[in-house]
């Protein structure tokens, strides 16, 4: 039920849909994409609910132009000025500047950190009588 189906246009067929034509939404079949060439792309076809045959066609076997031939592995990773500029200035407009020298130390004194215990010492009593 709701599949689509294909059927021929032919008297003999029209003449049975007419019977039952108010349960069926008849739609013409269209090739946005063209009509498959090869009998092996029909494999790779579905009918979507507006009455569309869409074709996934294989991609043929990509060659790259002579002039995008890999680099050698030693020009890949040399650094350049310019990326090495733009990630100063980026380290310098986020505050960030020697991060890896300086960590950040936090001194809580209102229990932000959850952990109560180190509030509630009272210096009379000893550790071991919580």
């Amino acid at each position: 039920m709701n599949k689509p189906v294909i059927l021929k246009n032919v008297p003999s067929i029209n003449k049975l849909l007419d019977e039952i034509k108010h349960l069926l939404r008849i739609l013409p079949l269209r090739f946005p994409h063209g009509v498959p060439e090869d009998e092996s792309d029909f494999e790779h076809t579905y009918i979507n609910s507006r009455g569309e045959m869409m074709v996934k066609k294989r991609l043929k076997e990509f060659e790259p132009p002579s002039d995008l031939v890999p680099q050698p592995d030693e020009e890949k990773w040399t650094l350049q000025q310019d990326t090495i500029e733009k990630d100063l200035k980026q380290r310098l407009l986020s505050y960030s500047l020697h991060m890896e020298f300086f960590k950040p130390v936090y001194r809580f004194r209102r229990n932000e950190d959850g952990k109560e215990y180190r509030y509630t010492f009272n210096k009379n009593v000893s550790k071991y009588e919580w």
